[in-house]
């Protein structure tokens, strides 16, 4: 790999690293999203909105993805990278499902309780 190609990615990935902060600060909004969700639903609702679980599911995605910012943008590997770049794939489409239809929050649930379960 010649030198010009190393510091398109260097900076590539130093660009990549920038968005942890954001992802820090889209992480704090969505918690408080939840918690106003929490007072105004009655005990046990939440577990029945799909609005609840869409906020849950845009939360789990900004951990991952600041998970994945920590780990694997350190040091650059092909097994990394493809990794990173499915799971960004995925998450785009569950987060145009999201949108469009916060029922899909239940969805969301759903699969959650179901890998607990195969888990378990």
């Amino acid at each position: 790999m010649d030198q010009a190609s190393t510091k398109t990615i260097e900076e590539a990935t130093k660009t990549i690293q920038l968005f942890h902060e954001e992802l820090e600060r889209l992480i704090r909004k969505y918690r408080k999203k939840i918690e106003e969700l929490e007072v105004l639903l009655s005990p046990g609702e939440e577990k029945l909105s799909g609005r609840y679980w869409r906020a849950v599911a845009y939360i789990d995605s900004l951990i991952k993805l600041r998970l994945f910012i920590e780990q694997n943008f350190k040091f650059i590997e092909t097994m990394g990278v493809l990794s990173v770049t499915r799971y960004v794939f995925e998450l785009s489409v569950w987060m145009k499902l999201l949108i469009n239809d916060d029922r899909y929050g239940i969805v969301y649930q759903y699969q959650l309780l179901d890998k607990q379960l195969h888990f378990y």
